[in-house]
């Protein structure tokens, strides 16, 4: 059994590789191109990978909750799908992606992962 204070295991290795950020980069810049709203245009290639890391790292859905029958990794109990004792208890398990600040649906899903944590535990 792993210890509490142990470091996770888990490394997403979000931009991990040049050119993930240098894809993301291209799409902000692609965005800005069609919408013409993304930010003063005076942006460099910098700022952009500067703008890319921290928009990169508030993500939500990569492990969308839901019924054993349809396409995702965690169940309604947060219990990760073929894996004995792991529950995920973060806003991994959103379906869909935020456009705003993840606090508020971290606390949701933080307090329903402590209700079932403290009633399997009862």
């Amino acid at each position: 059994m792993a210890s509490a204070e142990a470091a996770p295991l888990v490394d997403p290795n979000i931009l991990g590789e040049w050119y993930d950020l240098e894809a993301l980069v291209d799409a902000v810049e692609r965005c800005r191109e069609i919408a013409g709203a993304l930010g003063p245009e005076a942006w460099t290639c910098d700022d952009l990978q500067k703008y890319v890391r921290r928009a990169v790292g508030a993500t939500t859905g990569p492990a969308p909750a839901g019924s054993q029958d349809s396409p995702v990794v965690v169940g309604p109990e947060l219990r990760v799908h073929g894996v004995q004792g792991l529950l995920i208890a973060d806003t991994a398990i959103v379906p869909s992606v935020h456009p705003a600040n993840t606090d508020a649906p971290s606390a949701v899903v933080g307090e329903k992962a402590s209700a079932l944590i403290i009633t399997a535990s009862s």
